[in-house]
Order: structure tokens, then sequence, then C-alpha cells
């Protein structure tokens, strides 16, 4: 643990700006805070207002918008962040683990990570991602681009089909097909934040929204040492550059994320399981006594002093008693989210802890959440239970239907107006 140095990690330093020198505490805490306004004052952070985080074409006010359940991943991210240090300054570690003057651009950045994490996401959420890749692979055919020219390949935009003779700019020709019929939100986000918005953020800031770590061209097969880590597209080719110069900067090995993107991702997975549910009760898909029988069915027998026990059955127990001022549907949640969060930050952050070798190097192969522990029982239960009863629901069904018809229908509209400004130019 010798080796664990965060100085070398959480780097002030900007891809437009000049060297910054900057020694005091405050002249550090600076450089994060001008982070934080740019992202806040962002049109991307603007958007997630009109972003649904799960029921897509939603008119109701109480279910929760993009930027509404990252603003509760913001929260959970603070806490678990406040949480690592806390026990850091009760073993003394502090300044052995380069932590001097960092503890307020610790929290920032992971705050600002959570905030920023679903930034890159298009309407539509999966749907969307999912529409925009059906569209391209049609027209690009990137299953068929080999090494080598071939009879089969259906790629309908002939500059990008390959050629006899073009080694070079085949390979490329490849890269540029399967970079474009591989959207993830996570790569938009730091297209988005580098490339179209230019936020100049720090490298530490954005090395933060890295979630994974493969490009999106990547078509070879994936290391077991990294199969977690790479199994979506970190970033676009056209933003491969950066990311390079990220990794030098932050010292990070190829494939390796930077070590505070695994708190922000343990928020994300904190408040998001909690919040389809409420959602969907919400929406009248089930109501509170319906959800209480299903998650008690996923999570089987349960035992006096299990954590099922100390949060779900604790959360139903107190509407049963009666007499609060709220609906019993708000009241159960408020005291759901409330116990899992007492007891899943606290794990989280000693899952941190325990790990910290692995996750400062940034090659530790799996979520934060994801130990077979009963906090990890208790997240699986809460995902089974949405993926069977509110994404297989008829009413969702339809709704993401909708969706995906409407998200390609805007590609085929946007295809439609780049002909046309193409032709039109070429009459001038």
């Amino acid at each position: 643990m010798s080796g664990i140095d965060f100085k070398q990690k959480i780097s002030f330093q900007r891809p437009f700006s000049n060297p910054i020198v900057a020694e005091q505490e405050y002249d550090i805490v600076r450089q994060f805070e001008s982070d934080r306004g740019r992202i806040v004052n962002s049109a991307a952070i603007r958007r997630l207002q009109q972003k649904t985080q799960v029921f897509p074409l939603e008119r109701n006010a109480a279910v929760r918008s993009r930027l509404t359940h990252s603003m509760e991943v913001q929260q959970v991210g603070r806490h678990i962040a406040k949480e690592i240090l806390n026990r850091f300054k009760q073993e003394q570690r502090i300044d052995a683990l380069g932590l001097t003057n960092l503890l307020d651009p610790f929290e920032s950045i992971v705050e600002m990570a959570c905030l920023m994490h679903d930034i890159g996401n298009p309407p539509f959420g999966h749907f969307g991602e999912s529409a925009i890749n059906d569209w391209f692979s049609q027209r690009l055919d990137p299953d068929s681009c080999g090494s080598e020219p071939s009879s089969q390949d259906g790629c309908q935009v002939e500059v990008l089909r390959l050629r006899e003779g073009d080694g070079d700019l085949n390979r490329l020709r490849s890269r540029i097909r399967h970079d474009l019929s591989h959207f993830e939100g996570n790569a938009q986000a730091i297209r988005l934040v580098h490339t179209l918005l230019k936020l100049n953020l720090t490298y530490a800031q954005v090395g933060c929204i890295l979630k994974y770590t493969r490009p999106a061209y990547w078509a070879q097969a994936i290391p077991a040492s990294h199969s977690y880590l790479m199994k979506k597209p970190g970033f676009y080719l056209a933003e491969e550059a950066f990311v390079d110069r990220l990794r030098r900067e932050l010292q990070m090995g190829e494939f390796d994320r930077f070590p505070l993107t695994y708190i922000m991702e343990a928020a994300d997975d904190i408040s998001y399981c909690i919040a389809d549910l409420e959602d969907a009760v919400e929406k009248n898909i089930f109501t509170v006594e319906q959800l209480y029988h299903y998650l008690s069915q996923e999570w089987g027998t349960v035992e006096s002093g299990d954590l099922f026990d100390k949060t779900v059955a604790g959360a139903f127990g107190k509407i049963a008693q009666g007499g609060a001022r709220r609906s019993s549907e708000d009241q159960f949640f408020m005291y759901l989210r409330v116990f899992t969060v007492a007891k899943l930050v606290p794990h989280a952050a000693g899952r941190f802890i325990d790990n910290l070798d692995a996750i400062y190097q940034g090659n530790f192969n799996q979520a934060l959440l994801e130990d077979f522990s009963p906090a990890y029982r208790l997240l699986k239960v809460f995902k089974k239970v949405a993926s069977k009863y509110v994404f297989n629901h008829r009413r969702w069904s339809s709704w993401s239907c909708r969706a995906t018809a409407l998200s390609a229908a805007c590609w085929i509209s946007i295809a439609r107006c780049w002909r046309c400004r193409r032709q039109t130019s070429a009459n001038w």
C-alpha cells in the first residue's frame, strides 16, 4: 500500500489551459470549484430535466427525470466519499495516502461525477441507444468489415467501404464503422464535456466519468483481467487522443479506471434501484403492498435481524403503525431509502478501503457492490422485481415501443435533411 499517492491521481491540470501551479489548499480547492461551476451551469445538465429516468414520454411531474435522479446519486456519492475519508482520518492515513489538502477535491470530484453520470444518455435511455445503434448498423454493416474488402459488405456509405490495397485506410474505415454503430451514453458523456461543450474540466474530473475503459470501435476479444471494466464502450475514436493524454496525466494503465469512479458507480447502483420501484408505484403499476410481496418473494425466508428485515420489512412496518402525516407510499419509500442508504453506504466505503490497492491502480475488475454480500443480494432483489414487474409490464412495453419508433423516426429525418443539404451544396 506504500505506492498509493492520491496526489498523482487528483490532477487539477486542464487539457486546454497552460500548466496550473497550486500549492496551497485553497488554490487547489478553487480549481475544483471552477469545475463545479462549469458543470452546474452547462447545457448538458439543463437538458437532463427534459429526459425521463425510467418512463418515457412522462407527464407526471412526480416521476423522476434524469436530473432529479442525478441529484439523488450526487447526494449518495457525497455520503460514500465522506464515509471513506472519515475512516482514513480515524486510521490516521490521510498524509500517508497523499490526501493532504485534497479532502474537499476528493468529495467534489465524486459529487460532480455523480451529477454528470447520465449526461450522455439519449432521450428514452437504453431504447434510444438501441435505436441509434440499429440505425447505424443497418447502414454501415460493421460486422462484415474485416481486414480485407468483401463482396458481402453491406455498407451503404461509399467512403467507408473497404477497398483493395488500402491497408491503413481500411483499418480506419473499419474502426469508424464500429465506432458509429456502438453509441453508448458513457462514451457520449466524454464526448460532450471534452469535444462538444469544451468545458475544459480538470483531468481528474473527466477521469471520474470514464466508467468503461475500451474504445467504441473495439472488435477484439476482451481480456479476462478487465472483463467488467471493458464490458461497454467508454469513449469514441474522436476522443481517443484526449483519453490517451488523460491516462498519462492520471497515471492510468491502458484499460484501467480512475479510482473515484468506483464510488460514483456505487452511488448510482444504490439510488436507481429504489427510485425505479418508487416511480412504478407513482405510475400505479403496483401498490406498496404488492411491492412488499414481490420483494419478499425474491428474497426468500426473512430472518429476524437480516438485511431485508432491517430495510424493506422495517420500512413496511413503519406504515403499518399508521399515524403518519405522509401518505403510506411516501412513508414507505422514505424509510426504505433511509434504511437502505444507512446500510449500503458504509458497506460500499468498506469495500473501497478493503480493495484500495487494486482500486487505486484502476484494475479492480468489479463494482463495489458486486461482492455476493447481503448488500449485493438486496440490490439484486430490487433489480429483479423491477425487471419482472416494471420493465415487462404491458404499459412499459407500449411506452418503450413508442419511444423506439420516435427515436428511429428522428434519425430518418436527420438523414433526409443531411442529404438535402449535400444536394443543395452540390448545386451551388
